[in-house]
């Protein structure tokens, strides 16, 4: 299904030069938008930059993949996958060992 793109969210993983493994988001919207459709882009990509990277199948959440006509606050799903997000190992803000020449 083609959609038409209101947003964006870029990432970037990077090494610091300290060694620390680091990433960086860049949060793009399309002027024009209606502020509720522009709030509703927001909180989408905000989502995606705060780590919830993939699309929800559920028109009631945040992280729907395509814009609805009653745009949803986050829901109490959003906020339970970001949860789970952060309790997951990661590597990042951590010193890494180069393992090459």
């Amino acid at each position: 299904e083609l959609r038409a793109q209101s947003g964006e969210a870029r990432y970037e993983i990077y090494r610091k030069s300290s060694g620390t493994l680091a990433h960086r988001f860049e949060v793009m919207v399309k002027p024009g938008q209606a502020t509720r459709q522009l709030e509703a882009t927001l909180r989408h990509e905000l989502g995606h930059a705060l780590g919830l990277w993939g699309h929800s199948r559920n028109p009631e959440d945040a992280l729907y993949y395509s814009q609805v006509s009653a745009p949803p606050a986050v829901s109490q799903r959003d906020v339970a996958t970001l949860c789970q997000v952060y309790q997951q190992p990661t590597a990042l803000g951590w010193p890494q060992v180069n393992s090459g020449p």
